[in-house]
This record gives structure tokens, C-alpha cells and sequence, in this order.
């Protein structure tokens, strides 16, 4: 009870902002988390159409929401550009459509035509300001999708990290990593999390692995899945200069848990 009257408070707060200043996003904001905490199973397989992005090679479209799905969707015939920022999280996904191509395909065991899926949340996660921006590729619009099966407790970041030939990185806390662009003489070290055995992978290797996992692959299936944590570093020495995608939980604050770290 006391939790409802705080919220209710917030809210009436947050209304008069709304009527002073014109800005009535944290009234949106108060009145989904009020509406969670008095029915709960408001957050349980919650599905939507978020809405429609523009046509155009480049045209970006964004979409406010005032809470995180734990997935999206669409069926276009090329990759996007995603990118999320969440009021108190930063910047959650900054990835081009190169990286979408691999990271919207994890675990996809039969595919749809031309269907994407990112998960961006472990749950569904009410009374957050989320602004979701995605730049089209090609010269057609498309509808974005949103569902949840469960209520979230944290976020999946999605992002990119250039790699300097000889470089040696450590790549830690990650659920997926995508090397779309790895050489014949690149070298992955994987230790397992189990009891610390240490692996040295060449691509053809790890095309081997993922197929345990997913049978759909876009490229060129060079990829790590870690959804289940098996892993607990990766050392990755390319032979050239090169981006790799990746995906991480971080929760519900900024993470303080680096993703990379320069062999040394």
C-alpha cells in the first residue's frame, strides 16, 4: 500500500510538470509503473505493433515507448540499423545493419522470410522511457513488432568493437559474438567456465559449435553463442583490422563489468 501511494503521489507530480512545463512524458512514465504495481500480470506476454518505419536507404524512424519488450521484431528484406537509449541507461544498442544481419538471427532454428529478432530485454520492464531508432535500408516500410513472455529484471546490450590486427582481446560477460569478418589465420582462445580449460579455435571451429545451437546463419557463422553462460573468456587475435559484434546483459543500471580488455 504504502509503494501505491508513493507511486500515486509521483504521478500527480508528475501531471503538474506535465501541465507547467508541456512535457508530459513523466506522467507516461508514473502511470505505466502504477498500472504494473497494481496488476502484475499486465507484464506477462505483452504483445504489440510498435509502428511503422519510413521507406528510404538511410531514413531513420523513431519510436518513444514508456516501457522495454523483451524482444522486436519485422520481416524486411535487408538488415537495419538499430539503435535504443533508455532514460538512465545510456545508450543500450548502437549497432549497423552489418551486425543486425548477425545478431538478429541468434538461435533461430527455422527462419521466416526474411524475419529479424532482437532481444533487448530478459522481460518485460514497464515504467522506463525507451527511444528506439531504426534506420531503413532499403526502399520500402516495414512494421516493428514487440512481445514479452515474462516481467524482466534487466536489459541486453547490443554493440560493436573494432579490433587491431595482433591486438589480443579478452571478450567477458557476453551472451553472443559475431566475427563476420574472420580470417582464415585468426586465432580464438576460449576458456570454459566449468574448470578453466582452454581451447585455441579457428573459424571453421567455431561454425562447428554454433551449429548446436541454431540452424539459421546469415553469413558467414562466425559466432560464439554464450546464452548459456558455458563460456567464461574468449581471446581473440586477428591477423587484420576488424569488427565484431556482440550482445551482454548488463541489468538495470550502467555496467561496470568491461566486455573488452587489451591482452597485456
Amino acid at each position: 500500500m504504502k509503494k501505491h501511494l508513493i507511486l500515486i503521489l509521483g504521478v500527480f507530480v508528475a501531471i503538474g510538470i506535465g501541465f507547467y512545463t508541456g512535457d508530459w512524458r513523466p506522467a507516461a512514465v508514473g502511470v505505466s509503473a502504477l498500472l504494473a504495481s497494481y496488476h502484475p500480470k499486465i507484464s506477462h506476454a505483452l504483445g504489440f505493433e510498435i509502428g511503422t518505419v519510413a521507406s528510404g536507404v538511410g531514413t531513420s524512424t523513431t519510436f518513444d515507448l514508456t516501457f522495454c519488450p523483451q524482444f522486436i521484431s519485422w520481416i524486411q528484406t535487408a538488415a537495419v540499423d538499430i539503435k535504443i537509449t533508455i532514460l538512465g541507461q545510456g545508450v543500450t544498442w548502437d549497432v549497423p545493419a552489418t551486425g543486425i544481419t548477425e545478431l538478429g538471427i541468434v538461435r533461430q532454428l527455422g527462419r521466416f522470410t526474411n524475419q529479424y529478432v532482437l532481444q533487448i530485454a530478459d522481460g518485460l520492464i514497464p515504467g522506463y522511457q525507451i527511444s528506439l531508432t531504426v534506420t531503413n535500408q532499403v526502399a520500402s516500410t516495414f512494421t516493428l513488432y514487440g512481445h514479452s513472455e515474462n516481467r524482466g529484471a534487466g536489459f541486453i546490450q547490443g554493440g560493436q568493437q573494432v579490433c587491431l590486427a595482433n591486438s589480443g582481446i579478452d571478450f567477458r560477460n557476453f551472451y553472443y559474438l559475431a566475427f563476420p569478418s574472420a580470417g582464415a589465420n585468426d586465432l580464438f582462445t576460449v576458456t570454459w567456465r566449468g574448470d578453466g580449460t582452454n581451447q585455441q579455435y579457428r573459424r571453421e571451429e567455431l561454425r562447428a559449435r554454433l551449429q548446436r545451437y541454431q540452424n539459421v546463419i546469415n553469413s558467414s557463422g562466425y559466432s560464439i553463442d554464450n546464452l548459456s553462460q558455458e563460456v567464461s573468456k574468449v581471446n581473440f587475435v586477428p591477423a587484420a583490422e576488424q569488427t565484431i559484434y556482440y550482445t551482454r546483459y548488463i541489468g538495470m543500471k550502467n555496467a561496470d563489468n568491461a566486455l573488452v580488455n587489451q591482452a597485456g
